[in-house]
């Protein structure tokens, strides 16, 4: 956002009736409606801008998104520590996607903004912001998408228990935490109050160092209908909690769920007893060679029957929910009856 030959710093100022002061970070006297300045050295200097832009502020960036503001791409931002500016769009699409040097945001950032509803990649590939502050999106009660929201930050390590607990409207997280690969624990209360979720789609897809799942961990979700990817890749996942989907009973889609989810070394028979919406499982544990255990035998009508277990009679590929996971005993009997 500035010309580093002239030292000159400028900041794209939307029209509209504004009222506002910069001060510049380096000692000189704060200017009225002036948007420009030239600084004597190069260094780091906290740039305060107070007062009324409804159109908000720019830093050389745009983005067709109904005119929200983006700081998208910008690597010399390294930390973001006051509230953003009111503004009157309901997006924050790229907000500060791929500034790739930014540690630090304030648990204020959205305070004057609580009509913000879509999080598109707000904070995706942000590979240096290594905590995420607590009450970050309390005053976001209208927001109802969040995809994408944190993928590609591989250096967060954990996520506040309460992240979500304002967010009652939120209808998707879908590749929220995507390739997170530092992301450790996930609390059992992450979504409790997130009752309108449809889509846990690539939620936790590629988070490497996530070890394990809490039990009811989606148990308030009960509108959730796609799982598609939600543990993909995560290769240090050693156990899946045998309730984890108990209470999702509108879910039609386990697509490549647990797909090469190498430390897990068994599967709890009763994982999907009440799905029995689902019309795909293809390649739900697609790859996973640490399965040292039987394999659920979900194919024995004796023991599932079609009246009562209609998910486990699906013909074709909807069924190659085991494919690859050859260290399992009975992985031959699997491939025999069409499920690897």
């Amino acid at each position: 956002f500035g010309d580093t030959a002239t030292n000159t710093v400028s900041l794209l100022i939307g029209e509209g009736d504004n009222n506002y002061i910069v001060d510049w970070g380096d000692g000189t006297t704060p200017t009225p409606n002036t948007a420009t300045h030239a600084y004597t050295a190069q260094d780091t200097y906290t740039i305060t801008v107070s007062g009324r832009i409804p159109d908000g502020i720019k830093f050389g960036k745009s983005y067709s998104n109904g005119g929200s503001l983006t700081y998208s791409g910008e690597k010399r931002l390294t930390a973001f520590i006051t509230p953003l500016l009111q503004q009157s769009s309901t997006d924050v699409s790229l907000l500060f996607e791929s500034c790739l040097n930014l540690t630090e945001i304030s648990s204020d950032l959205f305070v004057r903004n609580p009509q913000l509803t879509y999080f598109w990649r707000a904070f995706a590939d942000c590979t240096s912001l290594i905590e995420i502050p607590g009450g970050l999106l309390d005053s976001c009660t209208e927001a109802t998408n969040f995809l994408s929201l944190f993928l590609g930050c591989t250096s967060l390590e954990e996520i506040p228990s309460d992240l979500f607990a304002n967010n009652t409207e939120v209808t998707t997280f879908q590749g929220a935490f995507a390739y997170c690969s530092s992301l450790e624990a996930i609390s059992p209360s992450l979504f409790n109050t997130n009752t309108e979720v449809t889509s846990f789609d690539w939620m936790f897809n590629s988070c490497t160092s996530l070890t394990e799942i809490p039990l009811n961990l989606f148990a308030n979700n009960t509108k959730a209908t796609g799982f598609q990817g939600t543990f993909y890749s995560c290769t240090s996942l050693t156990e899946i909690p045998f309730n984890l989907f108990a209470n999702n009973t509108k879910v039609t889609d386990f697509y490549c769920t647990f797909w090469g989810c190498l430390g897990l070394t068994s599967i709890p028979s009763n994982l999907f007893d009440n799905n029995k919406l689902v019309t795909n499982f293809y390649h739900t544990f697609y790859n996973c060679k640490g399965i040292n255990t039987a394999l659920p035998n979900w194919w024995d009508p004796a023991i599932y029957p079609q009246a009562d277990f209609p998910q486990f009679h699906l013909t074709g590929d909807a069924m190659k929910i085991f494919t690859g996971c050859t260290g399992a005993s009975n992985y031959g009997t699997a491939q025999t009856e069409g499920w690897g």
